[in-house]
């Protein structure tokens, strides 16, 4: 009998425990895309460095500012968030030799973000053109979609 209250404990503190940590991913998620600032940080970071991985800030501690690598490791919850939009919205992913990527446009900016897939998972964002020849995520309407949420949970 305390064999089998031990093992529900267990699991009841197992799922606690991953239930707190996807609450707190999704609450960052949200807060990412609450507003424009992250992906207007993402364009203008982006015109300077043209790609960089999530990686990156740890290696070229000098060359980055603090608020940058803070950004620059926040590169997988945008990812997520656009994968999950992508999802929805039957957008599928572009795959290339390294991994996969989504397309996506914001205003008149466009980036690729994806996965790279070696021996370990690295996120990876990179300034790009639109190219007709493949399906784009429009992050504006991803952006549309949290402020009518917000709005509708406010009334």
């Amino acid at each position: 009998m305390n064999d089998e209250l031990d093992m529900k404990q267990k699991i009841d503190n197992w799922y606690k425990e991953h239930a707190e940590k996807l609450r707190i991913k999704n609450e960052k998620m949200n807060e990412l895309i609450s507003s424009t600032d992250y992906i207007e940080w993402l364009a203008n970071f982006l015109k300077d460095t043209h790609s960089f991985s999530d990686e990156d800030w740890m290696y070229f501690l000098d060359l980055f500012e603090n608020k940058d690598r803070l950004n620059m490791a926040k590169i997988c919850l945008l990812y997520e968030v656009v994968s999950r939009y992508a999802s929805k919205n039957n957008i599928d992913i572009n795959i290339c030799d390294y991994g996969n990527y989504y397309k996506v446009i914001y205003q008149d900016f466009c980036f690729d973000i994806g996965v790279r897939l070696n021996q370990e998972v690295m996120f990876f964002c990179k300034e790009d053109r639109v190219d007709d020849k493949e399906i784009i995520v429009d992050f504006n309407n991803i952006l549309e979609i949290k402020e009518k949420t917000n709005k509708e949970i406010k009334n």
